[in-house]
């Protein structure tokens, strides 16, 4: 029988409490993290091209849409070491190094984690610009740092490799929708006991990571 205040069955209202549940340890072990390898070329605004650990707040980069002069700010940057796998993602524009959550941009409009991304991919690239993907290969780091930005107002995708590319909000969104959304049988996160899912909890997670993201992100 349903609650008469909120709606729900005892069933779901306990998938409601471990989803929140879940979503709150999400947000607690957030760190700042940062999934472009050293030297992955940027297309700034103006068309040149910077090697990704040289942009820094307030320069405006390249972004897709119909304008050729389209743009946005990064409000600021980030970098961390990384040590252990790497995806290369390989095009006729260029090879791109990047963590296996880092989120590019279909031609279709569709976001993928670079884990996800399959060589019959089309990326999109500068000026409404089509990038197939040619190949995908693995390189393990000992030891370097990885950088990404964050940018400003709506914006989510820059250029990086030739490609169209998420920034570190757009990835943290895309996390905490694969958290909030995974199924998990044995009552842990995502689904408890296989029904009832909490995946309507990922606009909330994506919202509190945000938050926590502002109070950890470096200075």
């Amino acid at each position: 029988m349903a609650d008469p205040r909120t709606g729900l069955t005892s069933s779901a209202s306990i998938n409601w409490l471990r989803g929140l549940a879940c979503v709150l340890a999400l947000v607690a072990s957030v760190e700042v993290r940062a999934d472009l390898a050293a030297g992955s070329p940027v297309l700034m605004s103006g068309g040149s091209i910077q090697p990704i650990e040289v942009v820094a707040a307030g320069d405006a980069l390249a972004t897709p849409g119909t304008d050729r002069q389209a743009f946005v700010r990064v409000m600021t940057t980030l970098a961390h070491p990384h040590f252990g796998t790497m995806l290369v993602v390989e095009t006729a524009a260029a090879s791109l190094v990047v963590t296996s959550t880092q989120p590019l941009l279909l031609a279709n409009g569709g976001w993928v984690r670079a884990d996800q991304l399959t060589v019959a991919a089309v990326l999109q690239g500068p000026a409404g610009t089509t990038v197939p993907v040619t190949a995908i290969s693995q390189s393990y780091r000992y030891g370097g740092a990885n950088f990404n930005v964050w940018l400003e107002g709506d914006g989510a995708a820059f250029f990086a490799g030739g490609v169209a590319v998420g920034d570190y909000r757009r990835q943290v969104e895309m996390l905490a929708d694969n958290q909030a959304q995974a199924p998990e049988p044995s009552g842990g996160c995502g689904t408890a006991g296989g029904s009832e899912p909490t995946g309507a909890l990922a606009p909330v997670a994506a919202l509190l990571l945000v938050m926590a993201m502002r109070r950890r992100m470096p200075s």
